[in-house]
């Protein structure tokens, strides 16, 4: 009979993860800030830049350029938060399997015992770090910054927060507050969002743009009064999008996130979206998550000694151990993660007061 171990390694476990992460474990933000690799370790975040649509001086010939000013950039300089778990397959979840597939004694047998508990490990250590950036990227879009926390993290029981608006000018240009929000019953909902929406044309121009916010959000702007009554007067034949593009005069998206994630095991579930909070985006990449080396990895490179080390397309590593004594096999998933904002002063959010 083959060896578990010849099935159960890093390397299957990780190739079983780019076989079902597309179907099973879809994160609608990744467009908008998709995984990068690195080699660093420390990642140098630059704050305070924002475009602007200055023209060129007009010049006569030979003669020397006018000197601009540069703005003013703040940079601070960081070690990239580090996460790991591991899980552990016992004597006793081996010896099931052994029993199982005894009388097969062939591969496939083998496999398909192995198959619940490698989605149960794929689950936990390859897309615990995808949840991981998946929170880094709503927080950046509806706060302008992250809070890096892990309840029963033995590092340390506060959390860590990194706050991207540095010099407060995004809160205070680009973050707007309802006068009503669409869970009292709002009547106002496109008068409200008017003012946020021209100051997103101010910044980028035609370009369409997508609404975020969670599915209870959306129904409750669907039951607007002023849209309704849009929508009585054609008929119903437009869709509420289309009446929010011909009030606003802005091709619009609407991206519902109803999507929940866990803190640890024994959390209760958490929105990744908030109610009432609508970010607006253009529909084009706002940044990155980069994803950095962890000690294994970094090691990998430099180090001859054989491990059972494989890496996702992401970057996320698994490492997996098999003991003899006690005959066990501990996978370890591992990873460096810190996201880069720097489309931010293009993306606009309004939220309750």
């Amino acid at each position: 009979m083959a060896d578990i171990k010849d099935f159960y390694n890093a390397k299957n476990i990780v190739a079983l993860w780019e076989q079902i992460k597309t179907a099973n474990y879809q994160k609608p933000l990744a467009k908008w800030f998709p995984y990068r690799k690195t080699t660093e370790v420390d990642i140098t975040l630059a704050y305070g830049y924002e475009k602007q649509n200055v023209a060129l001086d007009l010049c006569a010939y030979d003669t020397n350029a006018r000197i601009r000013g540069l703005q003013p950039i703040s940079t601070a300089k960081m070690e990239m938060p580090f996460f790991k778990n591991s899980v552990l397959f016992t004597e006793r979840q081996r010896r099931e399997v052994m029993q199982t597939v005894k009388f097969a004694n062939n591969d496939l047998a083998i496999a398909t015992a192995l198959a619940g508990h490698m989605e149960n490990v794929v689950d936990i250590l390859l897309n615990g770090p995808d949840v991981v950036g998946e929170r880094y990227r709503a927080q950046l879009l509806q706060h302008g910054g992250i809070i890096v926390s892990s309840p029963k993290s033995h590092v340390s029981k506060s959390a860590v927060s990194i706050n991207y608006d540095v010099r407060g000018k995004w809160q205070t240009n680009n973050v707007d507050y309802w006068t009503k929000r669409p869970s009292e019953g709002t009547t106002n909902v496109l008068d409200d969002i008017q003012p946020i929406m021209d100051e997103y044309q101010k910044k980028n121009g035609s370009t369409p743009c997508s609404w975020i916010m969670n599915g209870r959000t959306w129904l409750n702007i669907r039951k607007d009064e002023r849209i309704n009554a849009i929508l009585t007067a054609n008929g119903f034949n437009k869709t509420v999008e289309q009446v929010i593009q011909d009030v606003l005069g802005q091709q619009v998206s609407i991206v519902v996130n109803s999507g929940t994630y866990r803190p640890d095991e024994d959390e209760p579930e958490l929105p990744y979206w908030e109610e009432d909070v609508i970010s607006i985006v253009p529909n084009k990449q706002l940044g990155h998550v980069l994803v950095g080396l962890t000690p294994t990895q970094y090691d990998e490179m430099y180090s001859e000694a054989k491990r059972d080390v494989a890496s996702s397309a992401e970057n996320f590593c698994i490492q997996c151990r098999h003991r003899d004594d006690p005959i066990q096999t501990e996978a370890i998933g591992s990873t460096t993660m810190l996201p880069q904002f720097d489309e931010m002063d293009k993306c606009f959010v309004i939220r309750p007061e």
